[in-house]
């Protein structure tokens, strides 16, 4: 059974404006507590017994939480600004030592997501949603058995959609070495490579496994749209 979760949260999370200004994003509150909170809690409501936070922008906030919850860790990111997802996955080579969830710190879901991950006999997976067409989606494509193949924010870089990415993933030990590993040769050129498309990079290796359920209501929030869905569409069914 896995343990152990990542939150990848470095980011300044720009695109929502004056939200973000004197805090991260994940401390957006939507309904009675932030997003982060509501993470930690569907997390360790769900078994898990460590969480790690990758931080960088007011990197304090995140520091603070430890205070309420002991089951965290951090590792910081100093040059967030000039870095993307993976490079915070990648500083968390020295701690992660099993399998693992990893999630985005800006969505608002359903714990099922998180049960639902857990449970599947499938040791590295993405779960995915139907297209909501909301903005910035990453669109995942699959082979027969249902194992990513190529994704993309633009559709028609795709031969076919299967779903899209809600940003709640779970990875094997094995496959993040393999992620760490294809991070490290192309460091220099690529270091504001996203996490997803390191995914992609490595699935004709790695066997990741698109796991869709367009019943569980989620939403990432990046931008006021975004935030008006989560409030009007996805907090009234959890």
């Amino acid at each position: 059974m896995v343990k152990t979760a990542v939150i990848l949260a470095a980011g300044l999370g720009s695109r929502l404006g004056h939200h973000t200004v004197e805090k991260p994003k994940a401390f957006l509150k939507v309904g009675e507590e932030t997003l982060i909170k509501r993470s930690i809690r569907n997390l360790l409501d769900s078994g898990i017994k460590k969480i790690i936070i990758g931080t960088g922008y007011k990197k304090h906030f995140f520091e603070e939480l430890k205070e309420e919850f002991k089951e965290l860790e951090f590792v910081n990111n100093d040059i967030y600004t000039d870095t993307s997802s993976m490079y915070t996955l990648y500083l968390m080579k020295d701690v992660i030592f099993e399998d693992f969830l990893l999630l985005e710190s800006d969505l608002l879901y359903s714990k099922s997501l998180i049960t639902e991950a857990l449970n599947s006999t499938k040791t590295s997976l993405i779960m995915s949603s139907k297209v909501l067409d909301n903005g910035d989606e990453v669109f995942l494509e699959s082979d027969s058995s249902g194992n990513l193949t190529n994704l993309s924010k633009n559709k028609k870089d795709l031969s076919s959609i299967h779903s899209v990415l809600t940003g709640v993933s779970k990875v094997s030990l094995k496959t993040y070495e393999r992620m760490c590993q294809y991070f490290s040769e192309s460091m220099d050129k690529k270091m504001k490579l996203d996490y997803e498309h390191v995914f992609r990079q490595i699935s004709s290796d790695e066997n990741i496994y698109l796991n869709k359920n367009d019943d569980i209501p989620w939403c990432e929030i990046d931008d006021e749209n975004h935030l008006k869905y989560a409030i009007n569409h996805v907090l009234p069914k959890l």
